[in-house]
């Protein structure tokens, strides 16, 4: 029976230095626990880039395959802008700090 949820807390930058190894860990939780809602708490990051976009992209492929869904939440503003402006804000749920998307 899979999960309702998995939640993920990463801390600090998530760049081409981190975020491969944080992916495989996503990716492997998700397959091994198969969660109704995966959780991405962005709260302790300062910083992302388009690798760590890219990732969350990946777990949110991940999930749909079992009929899962992906949440960002605790988004500072600066990086909720990120989603918008790249359009993720519409195809994952994603909930900022300051209460808007």
């Amino acid at each position: 029976m899979p999960n309702d949820e998995y939640v993920v807390h990463p801390e600090g930058e998530l760049d081409i230095a981190t975020v491969p190894a944080l992916r495989d860990h996503w990716l492997h939780a998700i397959d091994r626990e198969q969660p109704g809602r995966f959780v991405v708490d962005l709260g302790a990051v300062t910083y992302l880039d388009s690798t760590a976009l890219s990732a969350i992209v990946a777990v949110g492929k991940r999930q749909r395959e079992h009929g899962g869904r992906v949440i960002v939440t605790n988004v500072l503003p600066r990086v909720a802008k990120l989603f918008q402006l790249t359009g993720l804000d519409a195809v994952l749920e994603v909930n900022s700090l300051d209460g808007g998307a």
